[in-house]
């Protein structure tokens, strides 16, 4: 999808089958654990009570750095390998087809120079942080520990829900901006419980427990106005609402009602989804 929406934007020829084995192949080429010994690269070996890595995949269950804890990674190197792709081919350095060779076969000589220079590219930035002795995992997982341990605390969360709604009320998504980037967080947590831990914002604790309805936990909302609202336009609004919102889809009433730049909603729109997750979160 990103190299689509970087061929529209470049307005450029670029196949996202491509894009995405590129983005594959630049992200698989970071999963294992390298080091200098005797001024070579070699795999790392590792194998104690709390850690296993053989020949440098870390193993827990299957491979580590595939789970959760590589998303964040797999995002950056896809941006990194679809970027140079698109810039290759809008410079025109690529291996050029006849018009008579068929259009697949075309499409993968052109991704040929930028394959390598992406694959040299990801070489060099693994080879640079192996000489500092880390690599992008680690590099990563400096602000996603940082971000994980905020939403492990209850005062973390209701910061989280608080900027979440007040995107909403100046009209940004602010349930797509903020989830998008917690999801990785949520399955790690999710990860985490079923090793014994017990962290509260994990797998649908949002959508289960705190919005309830959509985002401002409207569902009690939308019910009221349903059906004793003494407005005709707001009982018509509630009742086509109704069965979305037990879905937790409320954009009929968030820009309907309207409860975006809409100062006498704000403050309930606030309260209601930091009351319900205070009341999951210690239960």
């Amino acid at each position: 999808e990103y190299t689509r929406i970087q061929a529209q934007h470049e307005k450029i020829d670029i196949n996202p089958l491509n894009g995405a084995l590129l983005s594959m192949m630049a992200f698989f080429m970071c999963i294992p654990e390298l080091v200098f010994k005797g001024g070579t690269a070699t795999l790392v070996t590792e194998i104690t009570k709390d850690n296993k890595i053989i020949d440098g995949y870390a193993i827990a269950g299957g491979v580590t750095r595939l789970g959760t804890t590589g998303i964040f990674t797999a995002i950056i190197m896809s941006i990194i390998a679809v970027k140079l792709y698109a810039w290759f081919v809008k410079k025109n350095i690529v291996v050029s087809m006849p018009d008579t060779v068929p259009a697949g076969v075309s499409r993968s000589f052109t991704a040929l120079i930028p394959t390598a220079a992406i694959a040299l590219t990801v070489i060099i930035i693994n080879g640079i942080l192996m000489a500092f002795n880390t690599d992008i995992y680690k590099i990563v997982a400096i602000p996603f520990g940082f971000v994980t341990n905020l939403t492990s605390t209850w005062v973390g969360l209701m910061v989280v829900y608080f900027i979440m709604h007040a995107l909403w009320i100046v009209g940004i998504h602010g349930a797509t901006i903020v989830t998008s980037f917690l999801t990785p967080i949520v399955l790690s947590n999710m990860q985490l419980n079923q090793k014994g831990a017990n962290i509260p914002f994990a797998g649908e604790f949002n959508n289960c427990f705190v919005t309830i309805g959509g985002s401002g936990a409207t569902l009690g909302m939308v019910i009221f106005i349903a059906f004793f609202a003494k407005s005709a336009q707001l009982g018509a609004l509630g009742k086509a609402s109704v069965v979305p919102a037990f879905f937790n889809i409320n954009e009929p009433i968030l820009f309907g009602m309207p409860v975006v730049y809409n100062p006498y909603t704000a403050i309930p729109f606030f309260l209601a989804p930091m009351a319900s997750m205070s009341m999951a979160y210690f239960a």
